[in-house]
């Protein structure tokens, strides 16, 4: 799929992570563009800029190194990805890390609760 679309391939381990793509390689590994790209080139190059765009700036996540595989196949066809509703997409991601954030802190919340509370118990025993 990178190949095909991205016209490199990464190496499995150092810059392709399971389904996921670091981003540094990604910026190091895109050639800058002759004077007169192809089609395919000038294609090759805006599917990796968005790659970079998504995972840095519209939807990130705690680190932003990595970009997973499955962007890239919603950026095969240029003209049917400008249709796509982005805004709900990043809207969905801010939910879902709101969600995960918000259950993380009830449970280090509640833990503490238990600790405060052990503590307590302990400290009427004795």
């Amino acid at each position: 799929m990178c190949s095909t679309y991205l016209g490199i391939v990464p190496i499995k381990g150092e810059s392709l992570i399971g389904s996921m793509i670091k981003l540094k390689w990604l910026r190091e590994n895109m050639l800058e563009l002759p004077e007169e790209p192809s089609q395919e080139q000038l294609h090759a190059h805006c599917r990796a800029y968005i790659l970079g765009l998504i995972r840095g700036v519209l939807m990130p996540d705690k680190i932003g190194n990595k970009v997973h595989l499955m962007y890239l196949s919603l950026l095969i066809n240029l003209r049917r990805t400008r249709r796509y509703n982005w805004g709900s997409a990043c809207l969905a991601m801010l939910y879902i890390q709101w969600l995960y954030w918000t259950v993380r802190w009830e449970r280090l919340e509640k833990s503490r609760e238990a600790l405060h509370m052990g503590s307590q118990k302990v400290k009427w025993r004795s």
